[in-house]
């Protein structure tokens, strides 16, 4: 694994990108090395090796006071590493994980976990009131500034990025060889945090003069066989997505596995978000989660879950190479 984070710390261009709602690094390390990550992580299903934060630590989570609230927090079941019911019950996933240590720290505030399928649905539960707040992954995008709370301190790092045919990682690994090859990127969801992503990648590096096109697409595994077969070069996502539709046995596009490959290039910082009405649990999010950065939590939470510590190499922001 050291000899991996080394190619990888070598391999990290740092992009500055315009505005201040995301900041994305864009990464060239080889393509034998994206594929075994994406092997390894695909496999990473040991639940039970997760490490608690109070463990980690050392120590004992403050006790509630006389005036807790309980803040509902809806989380995807089914979307591990980032969040998941195991088969016990219990509740885990890098995004709980770090709420669960911010929540040990806020006498004030009591954090419910409740599940949910994921998707829209949590913006949904948030916005009419369902729920207090909800986590999976979340960009910030000013569309979601304007409608709901979000602490100004981000609870992780996402790395996200391309899905291209296997035949053409050697050349197409980013966001800026996909340009200069030519390629077609698979349509991108303007509700959706990638959006904003690439439109501030293009606002940075306005000498590729690339346009993409845009659009919801309803089967999330349309985009992987519209690239298979030649349709589009690339299609933009989470590794998550890819792993659950293409990698897995029972995945949608699993006749697809081996023909396409992901390859990582944008490295994002990831929020939980809560209802507008709510900005003083996210303020209160904000006095306590530097501590749990500063303890070295996150790396070794995301080392344990993702197989790889993402946050280590590309640092808290997305703008670092770590140490």
């Amino acid at each position: 694994m050291k000899k991996l984070l080394k190619r990888r710390k070598k391999g990290v261009a740092i992009l500055l990108v315009a505005g201040t709602l995301l900041n994305l690094t864009a990464c060239a390390v080889s393509a034998g090395e994206r594929q075994n990550t994406t092997e390894e992580n695909s496999q990473k299903t040991d639940y039970s090796a997760t490490i608690s934060y109070l463990e980690y630590a050392g120590i004992e989570a403050l006790p509630d006071s006389d005036n807790v609230q309980t803040i509902k927090i809806a989380y995807g079941y089914a979307a591990y590493p980032l969040s998941y019911t195991a088969n016990d019950g219990s509740v885990s996933g890098y995004d709980v994980e770090i709420l669960k240590a911010v929540d040990a720290l806020l006498p004030d505030y009591k954090f419910e976990f409740v599940p949910s399928a994921g998707g829209d649905d949590l913006l949904l539960g948030v916005q009419t009131g369902k729920f207090d707040g909800a986590v999976r992954n979340w960009f910030q995008t000013e569309e979601r500034r304007q409608i709901f709370s979000f602490p100004e301190k981000n609870l992780g790092l996402s790395v996200t990025g391309i899905t291209v045919r296997t035949e053409d990682v050697e050349k197409i690994y980013d966001f800026a060889t996909l340009s200069k090859a030519g390629g077609r990127l698979a349509p991108v969801d303007p509700g959706d945090g990638h959006y904003t992503v690439l439109k501030n990648w293009c606002a940075a590096n306005p000498e590729f003069a690339w346009e993409f096109e845009t659009g919801q697409v309803s089967n999330s595994a349309d985009k992987f066989a519209w690239v298979a077969e030649g349709r589009y070069d690339a299609s933009f996502g989470l590794e998550v997505s890819f792993n659950s539709i293409v990698k897995a046995e029972n995945g949608s596009a699993h006749q697809y596995d081996g023909k396409l490959s992901w390859v990582a290039c944008a490295a994002i910082p990831t929020y939980v978000i809560f209802s507008a009405d709510d900005k003083a649990v996210a303020d209160a999010f904000d006095s306590v989660i530097d501590q749990i950065w500063d303890s070295g939590y996150p790396g070794v939470l995301q080392e344990n879950l993702y197989g790889v510590n993402y946050i280590g190499i590309y640092g808290r922001d997305g703008l670092g190479f770590g140490n």
